[in-house]
């Protein structure tokens, strides 16, 4: 049986897998929360609650984990396979093939050939002794060669001709393919976790229920406390985060409080900033952090924030009302110190220690280490997301997942207003501190070629020309979002935002998908960065997956 390979078919396959991954990572974030709600849930007891509180705990989990692991390092090799075949045999998206089909038109033209040298050179032999006898009458007869074809057709069929080296190529990459896959121990590795999956089903059955006695007076007792409780709620001071316990017969009751909108602050405390926000729940305001704590007064001295003059507060408003901070990052790219140009972080933030600092500077008060410590925990855990990977906020994350939602296209309209008012464009021309080489193949050089066609980039001199900074065209905007994010467009923009949304899960590449880096030059360097993020960089598979539905989503933006 021979060998057979078509691109699009596994091309097909990987994004079916791809898609089945994330879609269970999905899932899993919720059931992981579920998990959480069971295992820190005090009503359910006794010796079946805790054996099973016990397996999800030191297994469930893991199997989880073990599980969605597998699946992406099956994707890994089938993008692996993938990229091999192109390298050895063919390049082509649309490439088929199969070795029986060749051996049988190698055979076949094989055949030809020798027909064609038997019979062929019967008729040059003919025409050789008709030359000879009627040249000399000049008849202008010439002899008949049939040299080139045959050395075309055994080119083409021979031993070592093209047939035969597609057939040789294919099994190269079927011995390379198997050989890789046999070495990556993902078969063993499926097994073994088949195995502990079987054993530990197996001894679910030694778990035993006992029955727990549930005082029936809990309900009455809960309605009796309840006007007490809400008399304590107007008590609360509603302009900070804060866990209020309240104390009954029953025990002890632990309720959040979160603060009203920093806008109402920035306005009691004069800071003069403008709050943009989208139709569907988030916003961020349009001067840095930075800046805001210099205009409220801030010593420098006392509390060192000048690294925060590229990082924006923003955050989303919950269905249920819920205010969930942290801050966008938009780095203007007038150097090429640092790869980010945005960054779009999952982790949240509380801002009371924030609003403390601002109001005690605005008032001329002394401020304390411990809020200045607070304040700055705080602002390191977006900043340096990647070292507090469990602290995102689930409806934060949920957010950016959803292909609908709106922010990513304000950040990157704020972007390309920020970078293109920059003191770099004054004189209208911009030179980029990157080379053509150093965005990616597929979107940055394609866009840049596009580009240069348009008048507005130009590849000799490296650079980009903009006629009016407060009246882009559609190409300049373009240009300027590719500059700063390395995305072709908002709709590439928006996809890795989603995508890094997408991959980050419990517990999941979390340090590099927590923060939603876009820069020019993401995934060509060998900086750290999982595969997925240079996958998602240089392939074309995410017009599929991510790109596509953004702009079916959004494309009249």
């Amino acid at each position: 049986m021979g060998k057979s390979w078509d691109t699009k078919k596994v091309n097909d396959f990987i994004e079916y897998l791809e898609h089945a991954a994330y879609n269970y990572m999905d899932c899993l974030c919720d059931v992981h929360q579920c998990y959480e709600d069971y295992i820190n849930n005090e009503t359910f007891v006794g010796q079946a609650a805790d054996s099973t509180k016990t397996f999800i705990t030191l297994k469930q989990k893991k199997f989880n984990q073990q599980q969605y692991n597998l699946s992406k390092e099956m994707v890994k090799r089938y993008i692996d396979l993938d990229e091999t075949f192109k390298a050895i045999v063919d390049p082509a998206a649309d490439a088929k093939i199969n070795t029986d089909v060749v051996s049988n038109v190698k055979t076949h033209f094989m055949n030809q050939y020798d027909y064609l040298e038997r019979i062929g050179c019967g008729v040059q032999q003919k025409t050789i002794e008709a030359v000879d006898r009627l040249g000399k009458y000049g008849c202008g007869l010439e002899e008949i060669n049939f040299k080139n074809t045959l050395m075309q057709y055994y080119d083409h069929c021979g031993t070592g001709g093209f047939l035969d080296n597609c057939i040789k190529k294919v099994e190269e990459f079927d011995d390379t393919a198997s050989t890789r896959v046999f070495n990556s121990g993902i078969k063993n590795a499926i097994q073994e976790h088949i195995e502990e999956v079987t054993d530990t089903s197996a001894g679910l059955d030694m778990i035993h229920t006992q029955a727990v006695d549930i005082n029936k007076q809990t309900l009455s007792l809960i309605s009796l406390s309840a006007g007490d409780i809400f008399k304590k709620v107007d008590t609360i001071d509603r302009t900070k985060t804060q866990k209020i316990t309240f104390k009954s017969k029953l025990g002890n009751f632990d309720v959040t409080y979160y603060p009203a909108d920093i806008k109402d602050f920035f306005e009691e405390y004069n800071i003069n900033v403008n709050k943009l926000e989208t139709n569907d729940g988030f916003f961020m305001y349009d001067k840095s952090l930075a800046e805001i704590l210099e205009e409220a007064g801030v010593d420098p001295n006392r509390m060192d924030y000048k690294d925060y003059d590229d990082w924006y507060i923003s955050g989303i408003v919950t269905p249920d009302g819920r205010i969930v901070y942290s801050m966008v990052k938009v780095r203007e790219p007038m150097d090429s110190k640092g790869r980010w140009g945005t960054a779009v972080v999952f982790n949240s933030m509380s801002v009371d220690s924030i609003e403390e600092i601002i109001a005690h500077s605005v008032n001329g008060e002394e401020i304390d280490d411990t809020t200045i410590e607070n304040a700055r925990g705080q602002m390191t855990k977006i900043s340096g997301a990647a070292a507090y990977p469990d602290d995102y906020d689930k409806d934060l994350l949920k957010y950016f997942r959803n292909t609908n939602s709106e922010a990513s296209y304000l950040i990157a309209d704020f972007t390309v207003d920020k970078v293109v008012h920059n003191e770099a464009f004054k004189d209208g021309v911009y030179e980029l501190p990157y080379k053509y080489e150093d965005f990616d193949t597929f979107g940055g050089q394609a866009a840049l070629d596009q580009l240069e066609e348009a008048g507005i980039y130009n590849k000799e001199k490296n650079t980009i020309t903009i006629k009016n900074p407060d009246s882009l065209s559609p190409d300049e905007k373009k240009a300027i979002l590719l500059i700063a994010t390395g995305d072709h467009d908002e709709y590439a923009y928006a996809a890795e935002n989603e995508f890094h949304a997408d991959t980050y899960g419990v517990p999941f590449y979390k340090g590099h998908a927590i923060s939603s880096g876009a820069g020019v030059g993401e995934g060509k360097e060998n900086d750290g960065a999982d595969w997925y993020e240079k996958y998602f960089k240089s392939s074309k598979k995410r017009l599929i997956s991510w790109y596509k539905p953004q702009y079916e989503a959004h494309g009249d933006h």
